[in-house]
This record gives structure tokens, sequence and C-alpha cells, in this order.
């Protein structure tokens, strides 16, 4: 409670709860709610990062772990969460700040990231051009509508390498090597290849 007194000093608005079911329930109400600041051990009931994977289940908010254990066996615990902080209790008025301030920017930059790749796509998706993506495995991750409507494929039978059997199979051989040699060089490249349509 010490550090909500601080916390609203500082200009925000904090509601605290006492346990996993009042979180919830304040969730659930719909009011408005940003940051969950959220211990790792709450003794009994539900274990924090339980109730983060339970929150963000609910809906997209930024998640800070505001703890005293700095042993690896908890620290792994949330590893997984998709989290926006990691902040030791009692390390200062600065640190407990900036790391909200943090959080919210980490927050925020990737909203704007999500929906740059929203704009991307819908943009993608009017373009009369068979297009893909792939990630830094060299596995394809994403085709836009045309491509999927010009070889008959859904995109959940492409992805990955399975999308490589639409390629008529003389051309698979050259398309594997020039596609690696440019993409280990991380240089553009163009290469002509047929396609089977399904």
């Amino acid at each position: 409670l010490a550090e909500a007194s601080f916390l609203i000093k500082n200009g925000y608005n904090v509601i605290t709860a006492g346990n996993s079911e009042e979180v919830f329930e304040f969730l659930e109400s719909g009011a408005d709610c940003h940051m969950v600041l959220l211990d790792i051990d709450l003794g009994n009931g539900l274990s924090g990062p339980d109730i983060a994977e339970k929150i963000l289940q609910l809906s997209d908010l930024t998640i800070v772990f505001f703890t005293s254990h700095t042993e690896g066996d908890m620290t792994e615990k949330v590893k997984h969460i998709k989290k926006y902080g990691y902040v030791i209790k009692n390390s200062g008025d600065f640190v407990i700040l900036s790391a909200i301030e943090m959080a919210f920017e980490l927050f925020y930059e990737r909203n704007r990231a999500v929906e740059a790749g929203k704009n991307f796509e819908q943009i993608a998706n009017t373009t009369p051009a068979l297009m893909w993506m792939s990630g830094s495995d060299k596995l394809v991750t994403w085709f836009n509508n045309r491509w999927l409507s010009f070889t008959g494929r859904k995109i959940e039978d492409v992805l990955g390498k399975a999308w490589m059997e639409v390629i008529h199979p003389d051309d698979v051989k050259n398309f594997i090597a020039e596609y690696n040699e440019a993409y280990d060089a991380r240089e553009p490249f163009t290469i002509e290849y047929r396609l089977r349509r399904f």
C-alpha cells in the first residue's frame, strides 16, 4: 500500500486489489485500466504469473512484476509471460517511476508496431501482386490474399516450408539455392518460378 500512495502522489490513479478475485472482478467490470503491478508470490491461491496469464486472456494490458524476489526459480516463472518490466521492491522511487514509464512506452510502441503490421496487410491484400513474407528462420510466416487465391491454398496449409509444394518440382532446387544465398547475404533478390494451382 505504500507503493500505491507513492504512485498516487506522482499523478497515477491507483486501485489496489487484495486477492485475485478482486483483480478479475475489477477487470471484468469494464473499468479503465492501463497497467497491472503484480507480485510474483502472492501467498495462498493463484501465483502472480498465473494471474498475469489470466489477465492477458481478458485484456491486452501492461503488466509489470513488482516483487522482492530475485532468485532464479522465481524469475524463471515469468519469462514466458508478455510483460513490460520487472521491478525489485525498495529499489527507490526513481527506479519505480522509470520502470513504469518505460513499461508504458514499450506497450504503446508494440501496439503501434501491431497497427503498422495491420496497415501493411491491408495494403498488401489489395495489390494484384503475389506476396509472401518470411521470418528470421527463413520460414514463410505470411501470404497475401492474392497469393492464397491464386494457388487455391489456405494459409494454415502453407506456412513454414509447406508452401514450397506449390512451386513446380523442376524449379524448387534453383529457388531454394537462390533464396538461401540472398537471405544469408541479407540482399534483395528476384527469381522466376512456376506456381501450381490447386
